[in-house]
């Protein structure tokens, strides 16, 4: 590789987007060896400019190996490793990360994002989502005028919505909209533009979740995959005490009714 023409930027977001995976080395061990392999690379590249070859001067030596900075095992938590890929190329490509809570989100969501799209305007939806961004926005006009108010970039295994948070809920549920955070939010669908929005009332934090929700039926699109999740739900999945465990839901979001109750 001609470090004339690639930078240390440019091989940190190759070795984050996997571009180097099939080496069989970990993204944080190559991340982390990059100033060392690039002094070698140097240095071995000077060496051919000047002409200095192997002995007899028939063939170049072979580059030498880089010895890995840390651990040659040592790997970014998945979180941190998709957050670093989706950073370098705007989307995932080894896995979403919501892919390790959807049998969660099926069994508690009466909807997905894609659904909106066929929803009217004012129809209530208990949604889970990730969040991608928060920005704030201050009201310019009216009794609010001043306040601010939240704005939020959600995504799920479907899509992407905006949602609005109205002054006081964006307060109090300020402190668990960190980028990336997963959620569910009782919500209402604003048709007043082109691209379906929500309007936010209430909130829920992922790991509250399996306490708080009761089950939730699609009441759009009830897809075989989502009816065959909950149907796992709520045969083999047994009722644990006081557990914090995301990676499946519990009988919390799956009584017997079946119905669909509004945020405990």
């Amino acid at each position: 590789m001609d470090l004339g023409l690639v930078n240390r930027g440019t091989i940190e977001a190759l070795i984050c987007a996997g571009a180097f995976d099939k080496t069989g080395q970990m993204r944080r061990a190559m991340f982390e060896s990059i100033d060392r392999a690039m002094s070698v690379g140097q240095s071995a590249q000077r060496d051919r400019k000047h002409g200095q070859n192997s002995l007899f001067g028939l063939a170049d030596e072979p580059a030498p190996a880089v010895e890995a900075a840390t651990d040659p095992g040592a790997e970014w938590s998945e979180a941190e490793m998709l957050a670093r890929e989706k950073g370098v190329l705007g989307f995932y490509i080894t896995k979403h990360p919501l892919t390790q809570h959807e049998r969660l989100l099926s069994a508690c969501s009466n909807a997905v994002i894609a659904d909106l799209a066929r929803m009217k305007e004012g129809q209530s939806v208990i949604l889970g989502a990730m969040v991608s961004s928060v920005r704030t926005v201050v009201v310019r006009t009216g009794r609010n005028a001043g306040k601010p108010l939240g704005v939020l970039t959600l995504e799920d295994l479907t899509g992407k919505v905006e949602a609005l948070l109205f002054t006081d809920d964006f307060m109090k549920y300020r402190p668990i909209l960190s980028p990336d955070s997963v959620v569910f939010l009782d919500a209402q669908v604003d048709r007043k533009r082109e691209e379906p929005s929500l309007r936010v009332s209430k909130i829920v934090p992922l790991i509250e979740a399996p306490r708080r929700l009761p089950p939730q039926l699609s009441s759009t699109s009830m897809r075989p995959r989502r009816s065959k999740n909950l149907s796992t739900v709520f045969v083999r999945t047994p009722a644990p005490a006081a557990s914090t465990s995301t990676s499946a839901p519990t009988k919390a979001c799956a009584s017997r009714s079946r119905r669909t109750r509004p945020f405990a």
